[in-house]
């Protein structure tokens, strides 16, 4: 036999995949049913050929590919789920409506079912377009079948609007009992959870707006407050301000209304002094401020004030301790601001005065270390130019004398009448009169330096001694004298002036100067002049320049007419320069010509020359030596 076995694989894959094309939607929702019918019988013949033997190869590969054709002229779409689904999620919606909660249980239940259904439906294979389509009618048929109305939720809100006016404004409700504000409060609440409530009935809304206008009627109604009517306090308290009572105004305020009120607790006083009074069930009474609350009085306040003023002015505010000043000072000043508060306290007034009458109490009674301590007049007195001007000199004389007397105080002040105050560790002082401490001056001795410096003057010490002590003395002299006619000079000025000026006396007389200490040297050289006493400026000049050489710790600063030279910073060195004497060249040539060819007369001549200077040099020593005796 030549042939082979029938191969059937293709058979069986062709077979199998009909099958699954058979389950497909485009095989359910394909709308021509030839098509389908051609894929039923197309496996319906390849089932019946499989079965029957033998079976030959052609057959078995024309029902395989009978059946693939019948799979390719199917033409159906994929089930489109999207009008299903949009219906589903409306429904869900309205369920969660107030129209569905409103409606009927019968027109509920199909809503309810619709949904189901199509819920149902879109889990299950094989759902066709027609199948999905009319789901989706039938839950769209129910919403619109709902019977109930969409609920109205005005007057719920209105309720809950007027419950939170009463919960921040009304009296009613901070004045009720405690119960009766926590079931209005909680029936607030609820209503607020029920209108956010999408579900909510108009039945349910309906009832909780009644609720809470029933819970606001009621607040006041058999309360402890309704049964207790407050009683006004006798007393007033007064206060600075009745718009912002102090904390001890408040509290004088509750002890009058609480006296007055014993069946209830105060349990608040505010800025104005309305006093609230709460009772055993919560419920409160409200007394006015107008009724509780008067003015304030500061009468005795300025008279304490006045008083205080009057005392900084008297001996005992001046001597009394820095303690008991300052407190005074302070009381006065805290008691003035207290009157001029407007709005201060009874309490501030009467303490602010209180403190001020303490203060001057203290200052005219109070112990100090100066009440402790008698002011001890010192034995010495100090000399004083003027007894109304001391000087700073007398003054801190004063100072010195009388802390020597006084060592348990401090000498604070001298004033300049000598008035001497003496303080003590508490601040507290004593003053001891200028009567007590001072006393006149005496020129005596200043009168004496004056006539002996003028005596000075007239000396030839004086006129050979330096400048400066020439004009020391001068001066010491002329200041002198201004201190002896100034009647308000002190004693000092009068001492010093007088010690100055022998001082500058003893400088004139044994004072060492440059001319002391140099001893003037005459010049090797000495000019011709042809006048000795009336040298030209160029004989002067030559004179000058002589002795200058020969003396250079000293300046030369001046050659009079005869040729005596000054050497200076010592004026004290007068010397007359070795020159005079000589005869010019002219007239030693008239010399010559009157002893024409004779040496002797020449010679006669330079003797004379000679001797000139001889005579001249003499006339410098001796010019010193004079000078140096003198001084």
């Amino acid at each position: 036999l030549s042939g082979k076995e029938t191969d059937k694989t293709a058979l069986t894959d062709a077979i199998n995949k009909g099958k699954a094309a058979q389950k497909s939607d485009r095989y359910y929702n394909d709308a021509n049913d030839a098509d389908k019918s051609a894929l039923d019988n197309a496996l319906s013949q390849a089932a019946t050929d499989l079965n029957n033997n033998p079976l030959t190869q052609a057959t078995a590969d024309q029902d395989a590919k009978a059946i693939q054709d019948a799979i390719n002229g199917l033409k159906g779409q994929p089930t489109n789920l999207d009008k299903l689904n949009q219906a589903i999620s409306q429904g869900t919606s309205a369920q969660a409506g107030s129209k569905y909660a409103n409606s009927s249980d019968d027109s509920k239940a199909a809503l309810d079912q619709a949904i189901k259904a199509g819920q149902t439906a879109k889990t299950q294979s094989g759902l066709t377009q027609k199948e999905a389509d009319a789901d989706a009618s039938a839950i769209e048929k129910a919403i619109n079948g709902l019977s109930g109305k969409e609920t109205d939720k005005t007057a719920l809100t209105d309720a809950i609007n007027k419950g939170h006016n009463t919960q921040t404004d009304s009296s009613d409700y901070q004045d009720t009992s405690d119960a009766k504000r926590r079931q209005l409060d909680q029936d607030i609440t609820d209503a607020e959870t029920l209108n956010q409530d999408p579900k909510a009935s108009q039945s349910n809304v309906d009832a909780v707006a009644k609720k809470i206008s029933d819970d606001i009627n009621n607040l006041n109604q058999g309360t402890d407050a309704a049964n207790n009517k407050p009683v006004i306090p006798t007393t007033k308290t007064p206060v600075g301000d009745n718009s912002h009572l102090t904390d001890d105004e408040k509290g004088q305020v509750k002890d009058n209304v609480q006296e007055s009120n014993p069946a209830g607790k105060v349990t608040n006083v505010d800025d104005h002094g309305n006093t609230t009074i709460t009772y055993p069930d919560g419920s409160k009474n409200v007394v006015s401020g107008k009724d509780t609350t008067t003015g304030t009085s500061k009468d005795n306040l300025n008279k304490s004030i006045d008083s205080g003023n009057n005392t900084k002015s008297s001996g005992n505010y001046a001597n009394t301790s820095d303690q008991n000043r300052a407190d005074l000072d302070n009381a006065i000043k805290h008691g003035q601001d207290v009157a001029n508060n407007q709005n201060a306290s009874q309490k501030d007034i009467d303490e602010a005065a209180k403190a001020i009458n303490k203060a001057i109490d203290n200052v005219n009674n109070g112990q100090t270390d100066a009440s402790k301590n008698k002011p001890v007049i010192p034995t010495t007195k100090t000399p004083v130019g003027d007894t109304s001007h001391l000087t700073d000199d007398e003054k801190s004389q004063v100072k010195d004398n009388v802390q020597k007397s006084n060592s348990n105080g401090k000498v604070t002040n001298v004033d300049d009448n000598g008035n001497t105050t003496i303080t003590y560790p508490d601040g507290s002082k004593n003053v001891i009169s200028g009567k007590d401490t001072t006393t006149g001056t005496s020129k005596d001795d200043l009168n004496k330096a004056i006539n002996n410096g003028n005596s000075a003057k007239t000396s030839g010490n004086y006129t050979n001694t330096s400048d400066q002590n020439r004009a020391d003395l001068d001066k010491a002299i002329k200041h002198g004298q201004d201190v002896v006619n100034d009647p308000h000079a002190s004693q000092k000025d009068i001492d010093e002036a007088a010690k100055d000026i022998n001082k500058a006396i003893d400088n004139v007389n044994n004072g060492q100067t440059d001319a002391s200490k140099n001893k003037p040297v005459i010049p090797t050289t000495k000019t011709p002049v042809g006048d000795n006493s009336h040298l030209t400026d160029d004989e002067k000049g030559q004179v000058k320049d002589n002795v200058q050489k020969s003396n250079s710790n000293g300046k030369v600063t001046n050659v009079d007419d005869q040729g005596n030279t000054t050497i200076e910073p010592a004026k004290m060195v007068s010397v007359k320069e070795a020159a005079p004497a000589e005869m010019t060249a002219q007239k030693a040539a008239q010399a010559q010509d009157q002893l024409p060819q004779t040496g002797e007369d020449n010679s006669k001549a330079a003797f004379g020359l000679g001797l000139a200077s001889i005579l001249g040099g003499i006339g410098i020593l001796g010019a010193f030596k004079r000078k140096k005796k003198e001084n």
